[in-house]
């Protein structure tokens, strides 16, 4: 939509989405960022944290950071586009 109507340069554009389409557009300078919320760490985490409390009785004594992680430069996200491609990120 946007490339037919010509918008691109016009409007500043960010999403909440890391996709091979939008990691193409950070890389051609289209788009301002794509932002990863990291789901699989956010999920992944604390059931790994609860087998733990229940099997050892500890819990993690710091934080983890699981994001977002902001997808805000060509070099990040060419580091991740052929990852994004394959369905990993």
């Amino acid at each position: 939509m946007f490339r037919d109507k010509e918008l691109f340069g016009k409007l500043k554009l960010y999403t909440f989405d890391i996709s091979p389409e939008v990691l193409d557009s950070v890389v051609a300078g289209e788009m301002g960022f794509g932002m990863d919320a990291q789901q699989y760490l956010m999920g992944y985490l604390p059931v790994i944290y609860l087998v733990e409390q229940a099997t050892h009785g500890f819990w993690p004594q710091n934080n983890a950071y699981t994001g977002p992680l902001f997808i805000d430069s060509p070099e990040k996200a060419k580091a991740i586009l052929a990852l994004a491609k394959e369905g990993i990120r």
